[in-house]
């Protein structure tokens, strides 16, 4: 298939390490599935990752802690407490924590990471994060994935032994969520003040979703610094606000 040449252009200058640019991220999400621009794309991505990691992938595993109502409210989580889906509470004691986390390392996974709803006691949370940490081996990562905070829980996780953090600004934040903006990037800030790792994902990506606020989401994580960055397309859950509106193909997801 052909190749555009403005396509083999921004490829050409991505695979020679150049900051890509807003405009070159946009020309690239316009093109066609299926097509000779969308598969050298795509081929140009893998190139890339094989060269930055010398071919060898990463398996992150996480323990979800808790299945509480959650009052941040996402039009596409089954958690939000207006939903009326989760009604009751569950929470995994700490050991059973800990047995599951030395299960993922068991099984070769590098990072493990775990998750709570935003309403979940902080405290409680660093306690959790110390006992797995003294059971996984050193050269395991620990990641923490919670609701906002601030510089003095930042540097709470990182007393805890946790190195990484898993934290988004989502699409229409504030729109399809509770989630004040600004709160969000004061959490990112703080990630950074304290030198935490920041692991990103544009998610979650569903068809009404424009290629602008695609790339407004990697430039985001630009920002932030992120050091991860992945994309996770939206499943549409019966109940929740967003349950009609439609997902996205694996293709597309791999374009983006």
């Amino acid at each position: 298939m052909e190749i555009s040449s403005d396509i083999q252009k921004i490829l050409d200058s991505a695979l020679d390490e150049k900051t890509m640019h807003r405009k070159d991220s946009l020309r690239l999400l316009s093109v066609e599935i299926n097509s000779g621009d969308c598969d050298a794309i795509m081929a140009a991505a893998n190139e890339f990752s094989h060269r930055h990691t010398d071919s060898n992938g990463t398996i992150y595993s996480q323990v979800g802690i808790n299945i509480w109502p959650c009052p941040e409210n996402c039009d596409y989580c089954y958690l939000g407490s207006k939903h009326g889906i989760v009604t009751s509470r569950y929470e995994m004691s700490p050991d059973e924590v800990v047995k599951k986390a030395i299960n993922f390392e068991r099984d070769v996974a590098d990072e493990i990471y775990l998750m709570t709803t935003a309403n979940y006691p902080v405290e409680r949370f660093f306690e959790i994060g110390q006992e797995v940490r003294r059971a996984l081996a050193p050269q395991t990562e620990l990641v923490a994935n919670i609701g906002d905070f601030n510089v003095p829980t930042a540097y709470g996780l990182l007393d805890a032994g946790f190195t990484g953090v898993y934290h988004v600004y989502r699409f229409r934040e504030g729109i399809d969520t509770d989630i004040e903006p600004e709160r969000r990037r004061a959490t990112f800030s703080a990630i950074k003040d304290v030198g935490l790792d920041l692991r990103y994902c544009i998610e979650p990506v569903g068809p009404e979703h424009s290629n602008e606020e695609i790339v407004e989401q990697m430039m985001m994580a630009r920002e932030f610094g992120a050091s991860v960055l992945s994309v996770m397309r939206r499943i549409p859950v019966a109940g929740t606000p967003k349950q009609w509106s439609g997902e996205m193909t694996e293709l597309e997801i791999a374009k983006i």
